[in-house]
């Protein structure tokens, strides 16, 4: 009895026991039923973030590459890993980061090539093999493409130079022999006319086969336009001459530091003269200012031009305010004072008295052929400016052409 009496606490005991036990195992199967959860929905998450590269690299010969080194890093993040090709040349990586992955290869601690992917979140790519004999091939192939493109292009601007050279001389020649017939007698220019028109359609030719010779972006195109822009003005095409010099303008590269190209300032005064000579004075206007805003140190030559068209067309009164701009930028030039002085004198007006009619000059007609005379005493604009004076004094207006020149 005093065994089974002394196996009463032990029931008492062991009964706690097996509650604590019973306990126990219930929370330790809980947790070893979370903690698999947990890690399953942990590394669900994270392989949906992360992605992969896999391949094989080949060498020189198509043959696996066993050894070779490959430095991953993220552009984005910069994490980096690094993994060896095994023996069969097969590479694998995981954990990568979505973004740009530069990839450094490596063979003997020496980078013989480098190479980038894009990826994305959670991309698996298995065979992103890298075969050197393919990217040899491929070199090679550039390599020879890239001969014949030049090969090609140099004999383009060849043929182009060619084209170029035959225009410009039917340019250069077609001057001398505009000046030649102004100066022979008005019954021997029969031939030189003739000439002349041989010229410029040469070179009208010659310019638009120079060029079909340039493309679009070649920094000779404007030059080549501003050519063909020319020969069109000397066969007196003067709206094709504008339209051309506009595709000039169009195509001139900028200058230095991105400042204005210093050719555009004459393009746009070339433009202007043809503009001007084609009846389009509002484009013109326009053109000239543009011409001399690009270029102040040519502005008065600028309006002058612009006064010089103008009167060529009779148009005399128009000419008045540029020809005066010119003679205020440039109170040297006996050119513009003349100019000026023969535009007011061909705007006079008149007034009845009696039976008279009294001639009535523009306000600095005199002046400004005094000007001229004064800058150009002995020469050919000096003796125009003389001549006008005289024959204003032979209207009877009562002026004194004489020029009082100051004593040293």
């Amino acid at each position: 009895m005093q065994g089974r009496g002394a196996g009463v606490p032990w029931r008492k005991e062991a009964s706690e026991i097996m509650k604590r036990t019973r306990i126990f195992s219930t929370g330790a199967i809980l947790a070893l039923f979370i903690a698999p959860v947990a890690l399953w929905l942990g590394g669900n998450a994270l392989a949906q973030t992360v992605g992969r590269l896999a391949g094989i690299v080949y060498d020189g010969l198509g043959k696996p590459y066993p050894g070779v080194v490959l430095v991953f890093k993220n552009a984005d993040t910069g994490q980096t890993f690094t993994v060896t090709t095994d023996d069969k040349g097969h590479y694998n990586q995981n954990g990568l980061q979505p973004g740009t992955i530069n990839i450094d290869i490596k063979v003997k601690d020496k980078v013989v090539w480098q190479m980038g992917v894009k990826i994305s979140a959670g991309q698996t790519i298995d065979n992103y093999d890298i075969n050197f004999k393919e990217i040899a091939a491929k070199e090679a192939a550039d390599k020879a493409a890239a001969e014949k493109a030049r090969e090609e292009a140099a004999k383009a601007f060849a043929d182009m130079k060619t084209h170029f050279d035959a225009g410009a001389a039917a340019l250069t020649q077609f001057r001398q022999v505009r000046a030649d017939m102004l100066k022979a007698p008005a019954d021997q220019r029969g031939p030189l006319k003739d000439q002349l028109t041989q010229l410029s359609d040469t070179a009208v030719t010659e310019m638009q086969a120079a060029l079909a010779g340039v493309k679009e972006g070649d920094a000779n195109r404007a030059v080549v336009l501003a050519r063909l822009a020319e020969a069109y003005d000397d066969q007196s095409k003067y709206e094709d001459s504008a339209a051309t010099y506009q595709k000039a303008i169009a195509a001139t590269p900028p200058g230095a530091n991105g400042a204005p190209n210093p050719s555009l300032g004459g393009y746009y005064m070339n433009m202007a003269n043809a503009q001007a000579r084609a009846g389009k004075i509002d484009d013109a206007r326009a053109s000239y200012q543009k011409a001399a805003d690009l270029d102040p140190s040519t502005a008065a030559q600028t309006w002058r031009n612009f006064g010089i068209s103008l009167e060529n067309m009779g148009k005399m009164k128009e000419a008045i305010e540029p020809l005066q701009k010119s003679t205020t930028l440039d109170p040297k030039n006996a050119q513009g004072w003349f100019l000026l002085g023969s535009a007011l004198l061909n705007t006079m007006t008149s007034k009845q008295e009696g039976e008279k009619l009294i001639p009535v000059l523009q306000p600095g007609t005199v002046e400004a052929f005094q000007q001229a005379l004064a800058l150009d005493p002995n020469g050919p604009i000096g003796e125009q400016a003389k001549q006008s004076l005289e024959a204003i004094q032979a209207m009877g207006v009562g002026i004194d052409i004489k020029v009082k020149v100051k004593k040293k």
